[in-house]
């Protein structure tokens, strides 16, 4: 993966930190509602707290560098959804199949500690997430 440069500092280094594991369900690949986040992952993948907003813009970035900007949203019910771009992003890079598992990360500079942005990794082979 390409150098993502800290829009605070411009150090073109960044650390991939691993947030939590997801297996996912045919409803999380074919449904409307993106892929539900489990109440005690929602903090690790946003540290801005939904308490007053419905949904926080993130930003992932995939192993060509490219910006994926999907939203952590949550329902009336409470539950947390990854939703925006994330049905494209599981199209366009012919992601997974039901029961899969997908590691996200949050991209941390490790200059002066901001959050850069996430990236997904897929469990593949030999058990090694690979960045997609």
């Amino acid at each position: 993966m390409a150098a993502i440069a800290c829009p605070m500092c411009g150090l073109e280094t960044v650390e991939f930190r691993e947030a939590f594991k997801k297996r996912l369900s045919r409803e999380d690949i074919q449904g409307s509602h993106g892929v539900y986040i489990p109440l005690n992952d929602v903090a690790k993948l946003s540290e801005r707290r939904l308490a007053n907003e419905n949904e926080v813009n993130l930003l992932f970035y995939d192993v060509q560098n490219n910006p994926w900007e999907m939203r952590l949203h949550q329902s009336p019910q409470g539950k947390h959804f990854l939703t925006g771009g994330w049905r494209q992003f599981v199209r366009v890079k012919n992601l997974i199949t039901e029961g899969g598992t997908v590691t996200f990360y949050a991209l941390r500079c490790p200059g002066c500690m901001e959050n850069t942005g996430y990236t997904i990794g897929v469990l593949k082979l030999l058990g090694k997430p690979i960045i997609v």
